[in-house]
């Protein structure tokens, strides 16, 4: 497989799609590595996956409520859906949504 078409971001969202847990700055060469299976493992806290988490049991949780709101992939009420966004676009979801923030908070910490 050549990645070396593709773009920092093309290479992060296919890392994450691949279930990969890695910094958004990890450099390109290392996310190539990672997808080929050159390089190690890696196993990384990114800050953004346990607001991920909350958004999808918050959404899921009220899905009844929420599912003609929701226009992004966690329309396939896939709890691994926020995985593929970038983390500006998980910030977004909470800040244009601030009517659920409290009650988002809630849910940061399950």
């Amino acid at each position: 497989m050549d990645l070396s078409a593709l773009n920092h971001t093309e290479l992060y969202q296919m890392c994450r799609r691949a279930g990969l847990v890695i910094p958004p700055n990890l450099p390109r060469e290392d996310m190539m590595a990672l997808l080929v299976n050159d390089g190690p493992d890696p196993i990384m806290d990114v800050p953004m996956d346990n607001w991920r988490r909350a958004i999808a049991r918050f959404v899921l949780d009220h899905w009844n409520t929420l599912q003609n709101q929701i226009t992004c992939p966690l329309k396939s009420k896939d709890p691994n859906s926020c995985f593929g966004c970038l983390d500006t676009q998980v910030m977004l979801c909470i800040v244009q949504n601030t009517n659920y923030e409290r009650q988002l908070k809630n849910y940061y910490d399950r």
